[in-house]
């Protein structure tokens, strides 16, 4: 694009490709794709930035990391009615990019959860459906009861998108309903039950999976047993007595399609079953660590030998 400079007295003025106005990053495509590659640096950096208060205050609870992780949605969301409709898929992906990191961050998650797993764990709605609903809203302003009803059906979208989400299937058998999850009135989220509930954890099945342990098999029960959260929790001897005091907690019968719901009726329900994932998930670490070192040493033998 050939690009002209107007010289107005000693003032020249030059053509530029687009401009910045009223916050928002306007190319002469109307593609707003500066806009959205401009929010997604200014919000990245404000995430690495909060990332290390968060580091430095240490042992936040997932609501207070909420609350700062709110910043950087805002700053997606910017200006969103103007500019949501000309949104290419490629940047859609690039706000999806940085909502995942966002909801990691305050879930202390692993990479490898799914955007759309992270984002019900932590519930953290998608920023392309909230951009949607301010888009609504600004068209009806005015109306009554406009954003209530918005939100409405943001969640309905949201529960249709995760009815249907190829990813994250683990975390859908605990929680189907998304609506149920939100309105617990107790219960913070931790990293330890983070990995349970996606499945993202020290459990051979996953490490396997990521390439670090040689078989999905569950060291206990062998044969062609897969040591995956639902065996973990729900099947194997090593952890009956934790499993007991879960089912002592949640009124017995537990299995993968109501501990959730059953967790979340009463807080010291949802703390002792909290209590009662930790404890699994420490001690699969620690067989794991040292499952690692027995490999290690194995191996020194080895070149001893």
């Amino acid at each position: 694009v050939q690009k002209i400079s107007i010289k107005i007295d000693d003032l020249e003025v030059r053509s530029q490709e687009g401009i910045k106005y009223l916050g928002v990053m306007i190319d002469r495509r109307l593609s707003f794709r500066s806009h959205v590659e401009h929010a997604t640096s200014k919000a990245l950096g404000a995430l690495n930035a909060l990332s290390a208060i968060m580091r430095r205050a240490g042992g936040l609870s997932c609501s207070r990391r909420m609350l700062l992780a709110s910043v950087v949605t805002s700053i997606l969301r910017y200006a969103g009615p103007a500019w949501v409709e000309a949104l290419s898929s490629e940047r859609k992906a690039e706000l999806n990019r940085i909502h995942r990191l966002t909801a990691m961050r305050v879930a202390g998650a692993y990479r490898t959860i799914s955007l759309a797993a992270v984002s019900v764990i932590t519930g953290m709605i998608p920023v392309g459906i909230l951009l949607d609903e301010d888009r609504e809203c600004y068209a009806s302003r005015g109306v009554a009861g406009i954003r209530t009803e918005a939100k409405r059906r943001s969640l309905q979208r949201w529960q249709r998108d995760w009815e249907n989400d190829k990813y994250g299937r683990w975390t859908y058998r605990l929680i189907p309903n998304i609506e149920r999850w939100l309105s617990r009135r107790y219960g913070e989220i931790n990293p330890c039950l983070v990995q349970f509930l996606s499945g993202n954890g020290p459990f051979r099945s996953y490490l396997y999976r990521i390439k670090r342990a040689p078989s999905p098999v569950c060291p206990t029960c062998g044969g062609d047993v897969v040591e995956s959260p639902e065996h973990v929790l729900f099947v194997c001897p090593r952890f009956d007595e934790a499993r007991a005091e879960l089912n002592a907690a949640l009124g017995g019968g537990v299995r993968v399609e109501n501990v959730v719901q059953r967790m979340c009726e009463s807080k010291e329900a949802f703390d002792i079953a909290s209590s009662c994932v930790g404890r699994i998930m420490e001690r699969l670490r620690v067989e794991w660590r040292e499952f690692q070192r027995s490999q290690a040493a194995g191996g020194d033998q080895q070149v001893q030998g």
